[in-house]
């Protein structure tokens, strides 16, 4: 069964441990989204910067006991984030663009494990 926790509504400690750490493999989706988002193309980053990055949302695998899917945040420039789905090994599924001003405010809180 896979429980998801946003950081926002539940975000148990065990959970904010990084998947993966180092150099991301980037699948040809994200690659692609890379290119068009809405709010403009940009460059993938090498690797999370830890420092900046906010954790948004994870996904636990309870059959496998372990972490499969980690949302990442980060600074990509003065007004937007880079927004990264990763899975174990530094796959990164997806990415996208959010304003910095972007509050989030339609959050489904019932989507989420509290």
């Amino acid at each position: 069964m896979i429980i998801t926790f946003h950081a926002d509504v539940c975000m148990p400690e065990s959970m904010r441990v990084p998947i993966h750490t180092g150099r991301l493999r980037y699948g040809h989706h994200a690659r692609e989204e890379s290119q068009k988002d809405r709010f403009g193309s940009f460059k993938l980053p090498e690797q999370i910067n830890f420092d900046e990055a906010r954790l948004i949302e994870a996904e636990y695998d309870s059959d496998a006991e372990a972490c499969v899917k980690q949302v990442w945040r980060q600074p990509l420039d003065d007004r937007r984030d880079i927004v990264l789905v990763v899975k174990p090994g530094g796959f990164v599924k997806t990415v996208w663009i959010n304003l910095r001003t972007d509050s989030h405010n339609t959050l489904r809180r019932e989507n989420y494990f509290r």
